[in-house]
């Protein structure tokens, strides 16, 4: 599902109702039609990425909102520029750069360990660098109650710590509309064609 912004100014406005109809058909004739050829191409990317973001292969869910992806369409007025982009929507923002949440997530690294409760002869069984000791809260997602008795095992989600944008965002995207480069221009030439004609 695309986003549509119209920005003028320090304003930005996502729009909505009657004001998206308007606003998608002057961001289709400022661009004779390159901005929605664009977009239909990445929300395929954009339904894959949520689809693998919190797959097998990703990470485990949390909030929901880092996984959040949609191709976004901006109108910025004040430089008459139509910019289609696609990434998470989550705003959320972390570390000394104030860098968006989604940059940072990544799939656990090749070591990565989760907490598992387990009896008490098999606490004692495990090496000591990796008892826990007895769960004084719960904790539901991972199945520990309190007073179990707890250690880290290796997660079988572990794998390689690879940021997720590049791999399910980033470049399907690149090569999805790198693929269509030349279906994109007949748009625009017909558009125009018709405009004009």
């Amino acid at each position: 599902m695309s986003v549509t912004i119209w920005r003028e100014g320090g304003v930005s406005a996502r729009m909505s109702g009657d004001l998206l109809a308007w606003a998608d058909a002057a961001i289709h004739d400022a661009t004779n039609g390159a901005a929605a050829e664009v977009a239909a191409i990445l929300e395929p990317v954009a339904a894959q990425a949520r689809a693998e973001w919190y797959g097998p292969q990703g990470v485990v869910k949390r909030t929901g909102l880092s996984g959040d992806i949609d191709v976004i369409v901006t109108a910025n007025l004040d430089k008459g520029v139509v910019t289609i982009s696609i990434g998470s929507t989550d705003e959320r923002q972390a570390g000394k750069t104030r860098a968006l949440v989604p940059s940072f997530v990544h799939r656990p690294g090749r070591t990565a360990r989760e907490l598992k409760a387990v009896t008490r002869e098999e606490f004692f069984r495990t090496s000591p660098s990796l008892r826990v000791g007895v769960a004084r809260v719960a904790k539901p997602a991972q199945g520990i109650k309190p007073g179990d008795w707890v250690i880290r095992v290796l997660s079988p989600r572990a794998s390689d710590g690879k940021t997720l944008l590049p791999i399910y965002v980033n470049k399907p995207a690149k090569d999805a509309v790198g693929a269509k480069t030349i279906q994109i221009g007949a748009t625009m030439a017909r558009n125009m064609g018709r405009k004009n004609g």
